[in-house]
């Protein structure tokens, strides 16, 4: 069992959880209870203030979950769900694949696991840039389950490694997407 806390926004927060969950491990022990002492504490990343301060949560909590779907929303000032600014909601947008970057170089620097979920991770066009980022585990939906296992077999580390490089060069989502959708294997 693992406990993941959602919307963090700093590490008071964490705090504040990790003190509910001594008194909570307390009334259990006072009470008889048997449990498991060493329950593993992660955040979803999915606010542009967890992004920033990454490296003090990290050394605070044992693993990220990149949550692609509200960090979209928030990174780009994007409401999904208003037909208006929608086209704007992109995974592909070069502002949030760096913080995605900044959360997995944070993290892995701390020795935390850091996985992506949300419906990026769902999505095969972005498989290379998270085996390059090395990411430790992608929670995707049901149906894309085999997508993204295939696009994982079509790519080496190196040639990942080198079609993000390229990413990580360009400055604009269309640009993104174009060399993602030019490259793709799958």
């Amino acid at each position: 069992v693992s406990v993941m806390l959602p919307f963090v926004t700093g590490i008071e927060e964490v705090r504040a959880a990790k003190e509910q969950l001594a008194l909570a491990k307390k009334e259990l022990s006072s009470a008889g209870v048997e449990f498991q002492e060493d329950i593993p504490l992660g955040i979803m990343v999915e606010t542009a203030s967890a992004v920033i301060m990454a490296d003090r949560l990290a050394e605070e909590v044992d693993f990220f979950s990149i949550g692609t779907n509200d960090l979209t929303q928030y990174m780009l000032s994007v409401d999904r769900g208003n037909a208006q600014v929608a086209e704007r909601y992109s995974f592909c947008a070069p502002a949030l694949l760096r913080a995605m970057q900044w959360t997995v170089q944070k993290g892995k620097a701390a020795g935390i696991s850091v996985g992506v979920c949300g419906e990026a991770a769902s999505d095969p066009l972005l498989t290379p840039v998270f085996l390059a980022l090395e990411v430790d585990c992608l929670s995707v939906s049901p149906g894309a389950v085999l997508p993204v296992r295939r696009e994982i077999s079509l790519w080496t580390m190196e040639e990942a490694s080198q079609l993000t490089e390229k990413v990580f060069g360009l400055s604009t989502e269309k640009e993104v997407r174009a060399l993602l959708e030019q490259e793709r294997r799958g």
